[in-house]
């Protein structure tokens, strides 16, 4: 870990935080920049919005099911790589406490929260030659990127983090130790958060949540005046404290709380002065979040339970899980793909690279699949054994071989013999 290599004599330099420098990373430290709406928004504090929670999970674990495969290039085509180390470090391993789907998990993760992911790389060598031996995520929210004024180069800041944290101290790292993947982003160094850039949507959301706790933590309570006729026997201050104070026990005794009524005299009128409760459209505004959220992370409304203003059927169901993979899924899963093939250490040969494959969720109805892959066996495109496998079925026997087409039998004309 970053730990125990400073102790084993990396180099590191330190940085001192000023609030001039007005950084994402500090913005957070301290709860996140306050929105429109008066509250900070952080990533951490997002995450309390169940629509926010929800769009990431199920975008990070869709990722997280896709196996990571490293491929070879051929002079035409490619075949899987499963000899070599990469395939064995992406595919089954990353590190001693993660599996893959739950380390492809948490990249995702960190680029759709804070649109940056940070891995270290744990160098070691196997066969007498050099090559990554573990890739452990960091937390974003530590790291603040810059370059190096003497060559341009990246370079990472990493905080002091916890004691309970295994990265307990900090330092300077490039991209010898580090391997940085960007979501969207202005320049090339770093991502923008999608978070950071909805706070203001996700600021009036989280107020919005605080004033309903609120009102139900107050039983609704009534704001208002109330009005004595003019023609009402005059009050003596007695009469009127004695009054005040009924009222008020009413209110703090529970009565407001369970619904009661309260009981009053000499023909007065209470005017209430807040706004009911079928015009706030607490409902109707969570559906807007809902919709915004989905919206901010490009997938359907109907993943997070949004309305999506129509009826959902088989068909379009169906279609909202395939433009959910591909329009959704595949951007992320593309990037991290990149990010991990651009990076020397892992691939420095040009002829490897990875892939996380998504076929077993693109996979149609069983007789639009019996149709597909029929036609595939047809142009010899697919063995049977390809067929399985994509399947995820046993393969068998001689179903390495490409079958031989099966012609339409064509009808016999009508009349038979007698004609």
């Amino acid at each position: 870990m970053i730990a125990r290599r400073i102790a084993q004599g990396i180099q590191t330099e330190q940085r001192d935080w000023t609030l001039s420098q007005n950084t994402p990373e500090l913005a957070a430290l301290f709860g996140g920049p306050p929105s429109y709406s008066g509250e900070s928004v952080s990533v951490e504090g997002s995450l309390a919005l169940i629509p926010v929670y929800a769009a990431v999970n199920v975008i990070a674990s869709t990722v997280g099911v896709m196996p990571c495969h490293v491929y070879r290039r051929l002079a035409r085509g490619r075949e899987r790589a499963t000899d070599t180390w990469q395939y064995r470090l992406l595919h089954e391993s990353p590190n001693p406490e993660m599996a893959p789907g739950q380390f492809f998990e948490t990249i995702v993760l960190q680029m759709l929260l804070w649109g940056n992911a940070y891995l270290e790389k744990v160098k070691g060598s196997f066969a007498g030659a050099p090559r990554v031996m573990e890739l452990w995520p960091i937390t974003p929210s530590r790291v603040h990127v810059d370059r190096r004024k003497s060559d341009g180069a990246k370079v990472f800041e990493i905080d002091r983090g916890h004691q309970s944290d295994d990265f307990t101290s900090g330092g300077t790292f490039t991209e010898r130790e580090i391997l940085h993947i960007p979501a969207l982003g202005y320049d090339g160094t770093t991502g923008m958060s999608p978070i950071g850039k909805a706070r203001q949507e996700i600021g009036n959301a989280l107020s919005r949540q605080k004033f309903q706790g609120g009102l139900y933590k107050r039983g609704a309570k009534i704001s208002g005046v109330i009005e004595r006729p003019a023609t009402a026997p005059k009050w003596s201050d007695d009469a009127a404290g004695k009054f005040k104070a009924q009222w008020r026990a009413w209110f703090e005794g529970g009565g407001a709380q369970e619904g009661g009524t309260p009981v009053l005299q000499d023909g007065m009128t209470y005017k209430p002065m807040t706004m009911p409760l079928k015009d706030q459209q607490f409902i109707e505004q969570g559906q807007f979040t809902t919709t915004q959220i989905a919206t901010l992370f490009n997938m359907p409304a109907s993943k997070i339970n949004g309305q999506t203003g129509d009826s959902l059927t088989y068909g379009n169901r169906e279609q909202d899980a395939t433009d959910f993979v591909t329009f959704t899924c595949l951007p992320w899963t593309n990037r991290a793909e990149q990010g991990l093939w651009r990076d020397n250490d892992l691939f420095p040969s040009r002829t490897f690279y990875p892939q996380l494959v998504p076929e077993g969720l693109l996979r149609g109805d069983s007789n639009q699949r019996a149709s597909f892959y029929k036609a595939m066996a047809d142009l010899k495109v697919l063995t049977p054994n390809d067929i399985a496998e994509l399947e995820d079925r046993p393969i068998r026997p001689g179903g390495d071989e490409f079958p031989t087409p099966t012609q339409p039998t064509t009808p016999a004309p009508p009349g038979g013999d007698d004609e």
